[in-house]
């Protein structure tokens, strides 16, 4: 054993002198126990078998499980329809179509238009935004790449008798029946174990701005410019003047690489915004080293600092909106955990985001007003991304709601019309869903929960509570909740708490990222990386929205919080409003998912000077006598730590905080000078006053504090209409809000 850690450690220094400089395009000389393992063919093969507790069914793992008409046009008339699917016999599953009818049909009337509480049904409970949705999309391209290069159905998703039952009607509004008999489908190659291949690399390595080969690289590179990406600049617009990248025959950007039929202009935003912060890069680092790097020392350094970027983001506020908790500390890479994509997450978690999709997108001006509203299908038109400019699409997603992440699927993906290479091809996305799971074997739902060491479901009831979904399961899987699949029944369960999955998906999706980023050597906060101390706290204090603006003119202001959607609120022009306090509420109503607003204090506080973060943190404030402001802060936690700041710019960095901890019940305040990721400064002044607390074991904290607008004579900011409140709880990365700054750690 001493003598294999000594080749070993041999082996890793000959390793690091030779290729360890920069990453390779393919991932490969990453892994120091194999450095040559070909990571592009690298997915996991499932836990469990599809049909592994099926002894019923067909038991060839190279047979999709058996429908009616087996994926032919040639459906019995007796099955044909998907009202016969709750009577299916139990060797068959039903059809694809159905599935997507039964369980993922939005089924709206005319009435629902002017339905709040209809509409509210299918938006974010958490007011997530879309740029969630398509950050996720981006990010996603950059994991996983899929060959669908095997076997042909011609007429695989059949139609169903019934089909236009299960569909949306309105009275104006895109037609969304079906006017073919059926959709065809591609598997994926076969293999022993059906698990896939994925042509990216697993590593959070910007592969979709730069690809995977050199092939890709030399379609996108400026060769000779001082380590530049492609981009043309003109004077259309003072957007364009930051440039964009080189297009195709058919008007389509090229880039390293992109999902074909996934791509759409909101994607392609963040593909410019990190082209345009690589080629910044090269300008500042030129400043710098002038002629004294060559053309490949300026691309290599942009790109690892680009890589840095975008690992950042997907990890501390991308993964942190979405989990509503951390992943654990970064404690270093390990070299005995194979870099690998699980099938399980290709195939089914990472999915989720066909059901934050919406049918329309408003695009909005500067002032967020209206200009005008695309459909779904007309996001992949060519040419749309110039016409708007990149700040008006970002503005644009963050100030709209995704949707829940849940059973239901917009309509127009149901009827998806995607545009490519001067193409157009007709499908349901969820249809193509429910076949991908069945292509690559995936384990049927409570399989997959006992292989990843969650509790079975017994009863329909342990997935969700929400009744109307248990009857759309209960209808598409002829009432055996074992015959129920993975992706379905991930999407059905009831959240965990503050995060937008349930377990399953939860459970999967933590785990893939944790391994994404533990078993990349180069990982930015690695010290194989090679990044200086400077360049990790730069990459620690930037946001997203930071980037953003510096690629994009100074003309247009963003939320705070580009990630969550706010109303608009004043410091000062609600501060004088009041509400009545009917009766002193004692007790806050509480659920296994949210706070509602309790009035456990007498609560005078204006009804519009509030901000919620998801529904486990909500802060209140309001001015009193003019020279003081108090702060309301409800919490879905009783351990750990919490915290409030105030910046004027537009940042965690040099802004003063109120840091709350509990301890056993006992909650303590104080008050510290924050530098970013270092540890904050504790003040010699304390101004603060805690004024009420409220404690519930195990549900809540509650705390009121105050403090001076203008704390004259003492190093705290004042607090002015122009100044920024933000907001830290310890259950998030950071980010950012509109009256205010929210960041969160």
């Amino acid at each position: 054993m001493i003598n294999h850690l000594i080749i070993l450690f041999l082996f890793s220094l000959l390793f690091k002198s030779v290729y360890t400089e920069y990453r390779t395009l393919n991932g490969t000389y990453n892994n120091l126990r194999n450095p040559i393992l070909s990571t592009t063919l690298a997915r996991e093969n499932p836990p469990v078998s599809f049909f592994s507790n099926s002894a019923n069914f067909n038991n060839d793992f190279q047979s999709l499980p058996a429908t009616p008409g087996n994926y032919s046009s040639s459906v019995p008339t007796n099955l044909a329809s998907c009202s016969s699917s709750a009577q299916l016999p139990e060797n068959l599953y039903p059809l694809p179509r159905c599935v997507s009818n039964i369980i993922g049909s939005v089924r709206a009337n005319l009435t629902d238009v002017y339905n709040l509480s209809t509409l509210e049904k299918f938006k974010s409970k958490r007011k997530i935004s879309h740029i969630s949705t398509f950050w996720g999309f981006f990010a996603s391209f950059d994991l996983i790449a899929g060959d669908y290069s095997g076997d042909s159905y011609p007429t695989g998703i059949y139609i169903p008798q019934d089909d236009r039952s299960y569909l949306s009607s309105f009275s104006q509004g895109p037609n969304l029946a079906i006017d073919v008999a059926s959709f065809q489908f591609q598997r994926s190659p076969s293999t022993s174990n059906l698990a896939g291949t994925n042509t990216a690399t697993p590593f959070v390595d910007g592969s979709q701005l730069y690809g995977i080969n050199l092939e890709q690289l030399l379609r996108v590179r400026d060769y000779g410019n001082r380590g530049k990406m492609l981009l043309i600049s003109n004077n259309d617009s003072e957007d364009s003047k930051f440039g964009y990248p080189p297009k195709d025959i058919n008007g389509e950007y090229i880039f390293g690489y992109t999902a074909t039929k996934g791509r759409n202009l909101f994607t392609d935003t963040f593909y410019i915004i990190f082209l345009r912060e690589h080629n910044r890069k090269c300008d500042q680092l030129w400043d710098i080293h002038g002629n004294n790097w060559s053309d490949d020392t300026y691309f290599q350094e942009c790109r690892k600092w680009v890589i840095g970027l975008l690992q950042h983001i997907s990890f501390y506020e991308y993964l942190g909106i979405s989990l509503g908790s951390p992943l654990p500390s970064y404690e270093g890479y390990d070299p005995y955990l194979e870099p690998n994509i699980d099938t399980f997450f290709a195939t089914v978690t990472y999915r989720y985001g066909h059901s934050e999709i919406s049918d329309y997108y408003d695009i909005v001006n500067n002032q967020g007003n209206i200009l005008t509203t695309l459909p779904l299908t007309s996001l992949q038109i060519p040419h749309l991304l110039e016409s708007y400019g990149i700040p008006t699409l970002i503005l644009s997603m963050a100030l709209q709601r995704q949707e829940e992440i849940d059973i239901y699927i917009a309509d127009m993906m149901r009827k998806f019309i995607a545009q490519y290479q001067n193409q157009t091809e007709e499908m349901d996305i969820f249809s193509l869903d429910v076949i991908r799971n069945r292509d690559h074997a995936i384990p049927l739902y409570n399989d997959a929960r006992e292989a990843m060491g969650l509790r079975r479901a017994s009863e329909w009831s342990d997935i969700t509570n929400d009744t109307e979904v248990q009857q759309r399961l209960i209808s598409a899987y002829s009432n055996d909740i074992d015959k129920v699949e993975a992706f379905f029944g991930g999407l059905a369960e009831d959240h965990v708490k503050g995060s937008d999955f349930g377990e399953l998906l939860y459970k999967s999706f933590y785990d893939q990222w944790l391994s994404v980023r533990n078993s990349d050597r180069l990982w930015y906060e690695s010290p194989d990386a090679e990044y200086s101390k400077e360049d990790i706290a730069e990459i620690n204090n930037t946001t997203l929205s930071q980037v953003i603006k510096r690629n994009t003119p100074n003309t247009y202001q963003l939320p705070s919080n580009i990630w969550i959607v706010q109303p608009s609120t004043s410091l000062k022009s609600v501060s004088d409003l009041t509400i009545p306090n009917p009766n002193s509420i004692n007790q806050l109503n509480t659920d296994s998912s949210k706070i509602n607003d309790p009035l456990l204090f007498q609560s005078d506080y204006p009804p519009l000077n509030h901000v919620s973060i998801s529904d486990t943190f909500k802060v209140h404030w309001k001015i009193v006598n003019n020279n003081e402001i108090y702060f309301r802060l409800t919490v879905a936690s009783t351990s750990g730590w919490f915290a409030i700041g105030f910046s004027d710019q537009n940042s965690m960095i040099t802004s003063d905080m109120i840091i709350f901890r509990n301890t056993n019940n006992n909650i303590e305040v104080r008050q510290y000078k924050s530098d970013g990721y270092i540890t904050p400064e504790l003040l010699n002044e304390q101004q603060v006053k805690v004024r009420n607390v409220d404690v519930k074991s195990g549900v809540y904290s509650l705390v009121e504090v105050s403090r001076p607008l203008e704390a004259k004579g003492s190093s705290l900011k004042p607090i002015t209409e122009n100044n920024l409140i933000t907001s830290k709880y310890n259950i998030f990365t950071y980010f950012s809000s509109k009256i205010t700054n929210l960041f969160f750690f």
